[in-house]
């Protein structure tokens, strides 16, 4: 069999939607019971995965395009009507300390950022 990981849906934002996903496909308990451990958050399972400790995890796409983690993960993506996409809302807050710079990024993204932003699987 393969080893399942999964992020704990109390600590990580993937674990809510990981939580969310099999919930609402209904296959919640079951996937929960052939789980052969949780992690903490995203990035560790990522780190499952490359140390050989889990074969499949869910997790956000985006960590499998970095170029530190192409060489170990191959994305299956998930139906959108199962996982939907999630926006990704970028704004300057009010306490930053470099506003300018921040609008300038802003600005950037506008122009170009969203091609480099799906590169890197957001």
């Amino acid at each position: 069999g393969h080893i399942v990981a999964l992020c704990n849906p109390t600590s990580g934002s993937i674990g809510r939607m990981t939580k969310k996903i099999l919930t609402s496909a209904g296959i919640l308990n079951e996937v929960m019971a052939n789980t052969a451990f949780l992690t903490t958050d995203s990035r560790n399972l990522t780190k499952a995965i490359k140390e050989g400790e889990a074969d499949i995890v869910i997790n956000w796409q985006a960590p499998g395009y970095w170029p530190e983690n192409r060489d170990y993960v191959d994305i299956l993506p998930l139906p959108e009507e199962i996982a939907p996409k999630k926006e990704l809302i970028l704004n300057v807050l009010t306490f930053s300390t470099e506003p300018e710079l921040a609008k300038d990024f802003l600005e950037y993204t506008g122009i170009i950022g969203r091609d480099v932003f799906e590169s890197f699987g957001f």
